[in-house]
């Protein structure tokens, strides 16, 4: 992974937020708990529709990304 170009992991190295600092700690809250990817485009795999018998989510690249699909199990085999 940290030979990746971008590894996904960043750290916040700007100016201190204090407790009474009302508006940065607004902004901070924020930040920490937005999603990191749309959930509009999570593709659902049921485990009926999966051929594996596994639930998924499914998470395309980003448009003109040359990743990879990200797949999320979320289940164990219906065995």
């Amino acid at each position: 992974m940290l030979s990746w170009h971008h590894t996904g992991f960043h750290v916040y190295i700007g100016d201190k937020i204090y407790p009474e600092d009302k508006i940065g700690l607004g902004n901070l809250a924020r930040y920490i708990i937005r999603a990191c990817f749309s959930q509009e485009k999570m593709i659902y795999v049921s485990v009926k529709e999966s051929t594996d018998g596994i639930a998924k989510v499914i998470i395309p690249p980003r448009t003109g990304s040359p990743g990879k699909f990200l797949t999320l199990w979320i289940g164990l085999p219906n065995w």
